[in-house]
């Protein structure tokens, strides 16, 4: 490693150490209070509260580390420009693509991390912030009293799998559900389909249902049977399917993974979404990278303004970077966008622009 490469990450790691340590201050502060009113009535004890946020600290890493990195590499190349200390690298035969180099080695570090702890802590993490939450700051210790639980998924008896993209326990209702059936050799035999299912005396009934054979290549069978209204065979009753909740970031990418193979079957719509979330897993941890390439040809065209001015560049590229982001997803959720376009697209069109930027820096 070089003199200055060695130089520039000293120079670079204590402003990203103060940035995350400030982010996940203020994301906590802004998150108490917003809460505080529900803390203070439901009388939660300072330690279910720290436990909370103690839980909470992987989620909010994972969310701030890239405008952290782009701070801090604004921050620090500016003041290297300011100091003229990158015209020093230059005049002694140093190309531009080197003096970056920690910067983009750094970003890829950081990238490897978040991708790290979004597979390892934010999963567990998501799931007890949410029970806290649920069953001490609002008191719904009894999952019954929510309005609608969405995605539920059970893999139930006589090799039954069984869907619904939302479960309304106050009217015992399954919204859109699906009922998959296979041959015990994961081999799909049946599908049922219907736009509600209902628990009345004991079975399940669902209303505007088809059913669907197929053979061994999984191919229909004939014409699907549509019936207005169907008892169908279902062993689950209603209290089974409070506690089968099934959330994207409640699982990782190989979790997920083999959860969306379970579904095969289930219809596009349902499985389109998913994918987009599994692609996003992977997509995600790269924005460490990919904004530090963004945020390094402004950081170095602007040469006045110190600090102040890079935050609110920093602010700028992110807005524009995790707009962009949020619209290809919602995109490719709703079916507009196949599920890898949706979740790459904007880290291939921000990274083509930041190399395309330093390319033209002299």
């Amino acid at each position: 490693m070089r003199l200055t490469d060695r130089y520039i990450i000293r120079q670079l790691l204590a402003p990203l150490f103060y940035c995350l340590i400030i982010f996940i201050f203020l994301y906590i502060i802004i998150d108490l209070f917003g809460h505080l009113d529900e803390i203070l009535k439901q009388k939660v004890t300072f330690d279910i509260v720290l436990k909370y946020y103690i839980y909470f600290i992987p989620i909010i890493f994972v969310q701030t580390a890239p405008i952290a990195i782009l701070v801090s590499t604004i921050y620090v190349l500016g003041n290297l420009n300011r100091y003229n200390e990158i015209t020093a690298m230059k005049a002694g035969g140093m190309s531009i693509w080197v003096i970056i180099r920690p910067f983009l080695a750094l970003g890829l570090l950081l990238s490897m991390v978040v991708f790290i702890i979004n597979e390892r802590f934010v999963p567990s993490a998501s799931i007890t912030t949410k029970t806290i939450k649920e069953e001490r700051m609002e008191k719904r210790f009894d999952a019954s009293s929510k309005k609608l639980i969405d995605n539920v998924a059970i893999y139930g008896a006589n090799n039954q799998m069984i869907y619904a993209r939302f479960y309304e326990p106050s009217k015992k209702t399954l919204i859109n559900p699906i009922v998959m059936i296979n041959d015990g050799e994961k081999n799909l035999t049946t599908k049922i389909i219907a736009d509600e299912g209902k628990w009345i005396d004991q079975s399940w009934i669902f209303y505007h249902c088809a059913i669907y054979n197929f053979d061994k290549n999984n191919q229909i069978v004939g014409e699907p049977q549509l019936f207005n209204e169907k008892v169908v065979s279902i062993e689950e009753k209603p209290d089974d399917f409070l506690r089968y909740e099934v959330r994207a970031e409640f699982m990782n990418y190989e979790q997920l993974k083999k959860y969306i193979k379970k579904l095969y079957g289930a219809g596009s719509k349902i499985t389109n979404k998913l994918l987009v979330d599994l692609n996003y897993k992977l997509s995600f941890p790269i924005i460490s990278l990919i904004i530090v390439l963004v945020g390094i040809p402004f950081a170095i065209t602007t040469k006045r303004g110190g600090a102040l001015l890079g935050v609110a560049v920093s602010i700028a590229i992110s807005l524009v970077y995790y707009g962009m982001i949020a619209v290809c997803i919602a995109l490719g959720k709703a079916g507009f966008l196949p599920p890898i376009i949706s979740s790459w697209s904007s880290n291939i069109i921000f990274a083509s622009l930041g190399l395309y930027l330093i390319s033209k820096l002299r």
